[in-house]
C-alpha cells in the first residue's frame, strides 16, 4: 500500500510541474533544417578523403626502387662491381612473325582515337574539378 501511495504522491507532483511548463512551438522549417543538419553530417562523413598511399609507403617503393636500379650485384668471383646479366639468346629460337604487318589504318581512326583522348583527359580535369568544388 505505501508503494501505492508513494507512486500517487509522484504522479500528482508530475501533473503539477508538467502543467507549469511553457509550450514551445517549433519554427516553420524545423523539419528541413533538421534534415540539412543530418545530411551534411553524413555527407562530411562519406567525403572524407584520404590518401590511397601514405608517405611511409610511397618512401618504401621509391626507397625499393633505388635499391634494385642502383644497388650493383658483385659477383663472386670479382671484388668489382657489375650489374646482373640476361642472357636473351634464348630469344634468337622465336621467329619474327608480322601478325600486323598487313594491316593499314586510315587517317580518320587516327584523328578520332586522339580526340577522343583528348576529350577523355578534358573531362577528367573538368570532373576532378566539379567534385573537389562539390566536396568542399
Amino acid at each position: 500500500m505505501e508503494k501505492n501511495k508513494h507512486i500517487d504522491e509522484l504522479d500528482a507532483f508530475a501533473k503539477k510541474y508538467v502543467k507549469e511548463i511553457k509550450i514551445e512551438k517549433a519554427p516553420a522549417d524545423f523539419t528541413s533544417s533538421i534534415i540539412n543538419t543530418i545530411a551534411e553530417e553524413k555527407r562530411n562523413a562519406v567525403f572524407k578523403t584520404s590518401t590511397l598511399i601514405s608517405k611511409k609507403g610511397w618512401f618504401l617503393i621509391a626507397a625499393s626502387l633505388i635499391s634494385v636500379v642502383f644497388i650493383p650485384f658483385t659477383n663472386s668471383k670479382e671484388n668489382t662491381l657489375s650489374f646482373l646479366k640476361i642472357d636473351f639468346s634464348f630469344l634468337e629460337k622465336f621467329q619474327n612473325v608480322n601478325m600486323f604487318e598487313g594491316i593499314t589504318i586510315s587517317n580518320t581512326v587516327y584523328y578520332s582515337v586522339f580526340f577522343f583522348g583528348f576529350m577523355l583527359l578534358f573531362q577528367l580535369v573538368f570532373l576532378k574539378k566539379y567534385f573537389e568544388k562539390r566536396t568542399n
